[in-house]
This record gives C-alpha cells, sequence and structure tokens, in this order.
C-alpha cells in the first residue's frame, strides 16, 4: 500500500513542479520502501497475529514523506 501511495504523489507533485519522471527516480524508492515495510512487517508480525495499526499508518507515512523528498531532490537536480 505504501509503495502505490508513493508511486501516487510523486507522479502527482512532479506533474504540478513541472519535473521530468524518470525510471530511476519512480522504482528505486519503491524498492526501498518496499523493502522497509516488509522487513518491519515480518519482524512485527512474528510477535502477532494481526497488523498492528501503526504499522500501517507508518507505512503511509514513509510513502508520502519519500514522494515530498524525491520531488524535491529530483527538483533541484
Amino acid at each position: 500500500m505504501s509503495v502505490l501511495i508513493y508511486g501516487m504523489l510523486f507522479v502527482t507533485l512532479m506533474v504540478a513542479t513541472g519535473g521530468s519522471i524518470t525510471l530511476d527516480n519512480l522504482l528505486l524508492p519503491i524498492v526501498a520502501i518496499y523493502a522497509t515495510v516488509s522487513i518491519l512487517e515480518f519482524l512485527i508480525k512474528r510477535r502477532r497475529e494481526k497488523t498492528p495499526q501503526w504499522l500501517v499508518v507508518g507505512s503511509f507515512g514513509i510513502g508520502a514523506i519519500m514522494a515530498v523528498m524525491m520531488t524535491i531532490v529530483s527538483s533541484t537536480m
């Protein structure tokens, strides 16, 4: 879910700022977000049956923050 949020926000922000959307700017952070959230989910779900709410909200936050950061980085280059 966080990967989808990142993709939608990043593309929207890049269109709004007039930046160019490249494969590197879109795919590399997606791999990092997916790996981070998957590892955290694996470690947390070993101890609990259900996924905690803070993990869901946190993964959304990671995707949103990463989209804004990548837009800023891409616009300055």
